[in-house]
């Protein structure tokens, strides 16, 4: 009797256990209780599961319908950047392309100002002290290593004048693209 108790309590406890567990993971266990299309333009784009009424489609193919790019990083699925894509894509209605669009705008725009921010810092500040540094290390130990230090940071101020030229290209270019979804 003492044998079909404990094994009658280990048996509840396993099953307890795989229970609480199926509910934390989310979706696995749960019945389907219907099959949508998901269409775009007339075409089908997918299906989509209905569970506890809520609609599950695969993001791959909602992501690729919609024109929005889609990345995979470990455990993490990226949908991100509305680069120029969209705002050419028809299947986009134009007002979200528009909306779009003018989001992209703000978001380089803010980038130019970081990248503005980082060539002043480095005209006023990290250039000036560095080559200080360097002509007071001339003909000591530390002339070497102040040389590359100063080296270095010329190289990071070249590269932030790089990155300015580009934002400011991608800035025009978006600003084209928005002229041209406005007409």
């Amino acid at each position: 009797m003492k044998k079909f108790i404990s094994g009658f309590i280990v048996g509840v406890l396993m099953f307890a256990g795989t229970v609480v567990f199926a509910d934390s993971v989310g979706l696995i266990g749960k019945k389907v209780t219907g099959i949508f299309i998901i269409e775009q333009n007339g075409e089908k784009v997918a299906d989509a599961v209905i569970i506890d009424g809520s609609a599950y489609a695969p993001v791959r193919a909602v992501a690729k319908a919609s024109g929005t790019p889609l990345t995979v990083e470990g455990k993490r699925i990226v949908m991100g950047n509305y680069a120029s894509t969209n705002a050419s894509n028809d299947g986009i209605p134009k007002e979200v392309a528009i909306s779009r669009t003018k989001l992209e705008i703000e978001s380089v725009k803010k980038k130019i100002m970081n990248v503005q921010g980082g060539i002043r810092l480095y005209e006023t500040d990290v250039l000036p002290r560095s080559e200080e540094a360097y002509k007071n290390s001339i003909g000591t130990r530390e002339e070497a290593g102040r040389k590359q230090w100063l080296d270095d940071r010329k190289g990071e101020y070249e590269q932030y004048k790089k990155d300015l030229v580009d934002q400011e290209a991608q800035l025009k270019e978006l600003e084209a693209q928005l002229s041209e979804l406005e007409k």
